[in-house]
């Protein structure tokens, strides 16, 4: 449910934020460290997302989202050819979430969302489509 980041922009608490931002942190660390594998990424990945469904509290949408989060590192590393670039635009991506957030913006918390999610989802089906 893409109205998680609007949610989670109008929820948020002081804590739920440091969290996501120690997540993004970590992040930006992996990031930094020459990231070689795409596990690692899909865990922190999860968690960012995780995060910020907790904010949102709605917690149907948490069952979803740790079932998505299960499962579609398969698809990742299917369709998704793991790069820096790849990684850079995800980091743009979950950092333009949490400013929004942190400003309490949830129209541009959802609009970073779901333009977020549609790229991703755009790239796997380009993947999918060159087999």
């Amino acid at each position: 449910d893409l109205d998680t980041a609007e949610q989670a922009a109008q929820k948020a608490s002081r804590e739920d934020l440091d969290t996501l931002r120690d997540v993004l942190g970590r992040i930006r660390d992996h990031a930094a460290s020459g990231p070689d594998n795409w596990e690692t990424f899909n865990r922190l990945d999860a968690q960012f997302h995780q995060v910020l469904a907790k904010m949102g509290e709605n917690p149907l949408v948490q069952a979803n989202l740790k079932t998505v989060h299960e499962n579609v590192h398969t698809y990742f590393q299917q369709y998704l050819p793991f790069s820096r670039a790849l990684l850079d635009r995800n980091i743009r991506d979950l950092t333009g979430i949490l400013a929004a957030v942190e400003k309490g913006d949830a129209e541009s918390a959802g609009a970073f969302a779901r333009a977020h999610v549609n790229r991703f989802a755009g790239l796997m089906k380009q993947g999918k489509d060159r087999e």
